[in-house]
């Protein structure tokens, strides 16, 4: 048993990690979160809108059956995990459990790996993905907000951001990390990638001499933002398409508010412990970058040092922005799509978590391992003693949820311009006419629909239907769909009787796209295995 401990105590700490991560899972239903009702039909209607035939799902058969373009502007590629559990038979609350159970799996491994590539030392790896994924306002997001886009880039982020490491300080061969973990930051949550760009930003321009210095990292910068935009295009170029070209209200002020932000004293001094906060753990241990000084180490750790500081500038100014120090109210229109100025607490918690990690590294080589004991226990601690707080007091204690309202759109950020969320009473699934003596027959399956109709005895007489008119919708026969009252479908009739049958088909962008991001993703794929056989070839020769 011990030789067993030994040999694979590393995986034993990460498993006990995501056990103590999803301990609230396991009680009956899930603990009320602000989103969790949006969320959880966000899978069901997924899984609705597959059993239905439509796997690539952009416009969810949601909103009392009129369409919800979620597929598009949120993405559905994590979603279609809990989604097939729902479709293989498993009850929605286990299949969404599930989902944060393999959220907390990613979490923890992903962290786990960006940390020991950047910091060569196990132990203080482990730390990073404590302090990392036990942070409060990682748990806040869980437990409180249930802000499931913002979990999953707490997820990714690491990747992202160890492949921008890799570009900048290390092996800049591994330049697809950075396009994998932005890509799929994407996929997660839109809000948070552009807050990543701008960080991401920030650091290349810190770092331009390392460019001029060497070249060659520069080039590996531009191949990974190349390879990024074709492998994220079947995602982005819709959105662009839909936005350009329809009348979709994304981020305006109507779906969106901006907060003044927080008085500063409560960064450190929270009214109420599950407030939005950073976390004792990493407050606590900002200071540890004093605890030694520039000379003290060995010049090859002077880069190490000089990236842990750059980390610990921007986790402080992205941490006191979330406050009124911060110039919200004059920005007001410019940033009113971040929404809640407190989602900078997932960078100051990003920055922050590697900053003290590196420096507990720097430490051991200044020779104080003692420090490094007393802050290893402290966070281990007060990490644990937090989790256990939030699962027991959110996650078993309280508000148990066992049942979701249905048509939950969130704040409805995706429907057409001037469609009120809140107007649901003229929501009834039937189709409209302009013609009293036509006879209509139809049937709607997700949001397909085939239309029978005869009597047509006058001009311009058209239908509308329950379903909204979102770029990328097609009619055959010579039909053609114009906009209709209240962005409805219509269709104009141009015989006496007939049939026709409408359903989302996507755009030619659309298939563009898919197509592009396909073909780079297996380009890539043949040119890695071509690489790792070549260099398998090397070994073997040298042998």
């Amino acid at each position: 048993m011990k030789k067993f401990i030994s040999k694979h105590w590393v995986a034993l700490v990460l498993i006990s990690l995501i056990i103590m991560n999803s301990l609230w899972l396991f009680p009956k239903g899930m603990p009320y979160q602000h989103d969790i009702g949006f969320h959880l039909e966000r899978m069901l209607t997924l899984a609705k809108t597959v059993r239905h035939g439509d796997f690539l799902a952009l416009i969810h058969d949601s909103f009392y059956g009129y369409g919800y373009a979620l597929g598009l502007f949120y993405g559905n590629f994590f979603f279609y995990l809990p989604a097939c559990f729902y479709l293989l038979g498993l009850p929605s609350m286990v299949s969404y459990k599930l989902f944060f159970l393999f959220i907390n799996i990613g979490t923890v491994f992903i962290t786990y790996y960006a940390s020991k590539r950047i910091i060569p030392h196990q132990k203080i790896a482990l730390l990073v993905t404590i302090l990392y994924t036990l942070s409060e306002y990682r748990l806040y997001d869980f437990f409180v907000r249930g802000a499931v886009g913002e979990v999953l880039s707490f997820m990714v982020i690491p990747l992202a951001f160890l492949g921008l490491y890799e570009i900048i300080y290390q092996d800049d061969k591994k330049w697809y990390l950075f396009s994998i973990g932005f890509v799929l930051l994407l996929l997660s949550h839109l809000i948070t990638t552009i807050l990543m760009a701008f960080f991401c930003i920030i650091i290349i321009l810190v770092n331009y001499k390392r460019f001029l210095k060497e070249p060659k990292r520069f080039w590996h910068l531009l191949m990974s933002g190349f390879f990024g935009l074709l492998l994220g295009c079947f995602f982005f170029l819709p959105i662009l398409e839909q936005y350009l070209f329809s009348n979709i209200s994304i981020f305006t002020d109507g779906s969106c508010y901006l907060p003044a932000g927080t008085p500063i004293r409560e960064l450190l001094l929270p009214k109420w412990f599950f407030s939005c906060y950073l976390g004792i753990s990493i407050i606590m241990l900002i200071p540890i970058r004093f605890f030694f000084h520039k000379k003290e180490l060995d010049p090859r750790y002077h880069t190490l040092l000089s990236f842990s500081n750059l980390l610990l500038i921007l986790g402080i100014t992205s941490w006191l922005s979330v406050t009124n120090l911060f110039p919200w109210k004059f920005l007001d229109t410019t940033l009113s799509f971040i929404q809640f100025p407190w989602r900078l607490l997932l960078f100051s918690t990003l920055f922050f978590s590697f900053s003290i990690g590196i420096n507990l590294y720097l430490l051991l080589k200044t020779d104080r391992k003692d420090i490094v004991k007393t802050i290893a226990w402290f966070i281990l601690l007060v990490s644990l003693t937090t989790n256990l707080l939030y699962s027991v007091q959110y996650g078993i204690r309280k508000n148990r949820y066992l049942t979701f309202p249905g048509n939950e759109i969130g704040n409805g950020e995706y429907l057409l311009s001037g469609i009120d969320r809140w107007d649901t009473e003229d929501l009834v699934e039937k189709v409209f006419t302009n013609n009293q003596d036509l006879i209509v027959h139809y049937k709607k399956v997700g949001t397909t629909m085939t239309v029978w109709y005869s009597n047509n005895l006058q001009e311009d007489t058209y239908v509308e239907l329950p379903l909204y008119n979102y770029l990328g919708y097609q009619v055959d026969n010579d039909f053609k769909i114009a906009d209709g009252n209240h962005h409805l479908i219509r269709v104009y009739l141009t015989k006496d009787s007939g049939q026709f049958q409408v359903a989302y088909r996507g755009t030619t962008i659309q298939k563009i796209a898919y197509l592009v991001s396909f073909l780079s993703l297996l380009g890539f794929v043949i040119i890695r295995i071509k690489n790792l056989t070549k260099n398998k070839r090397k070994v073997k020769s040298r042998d």
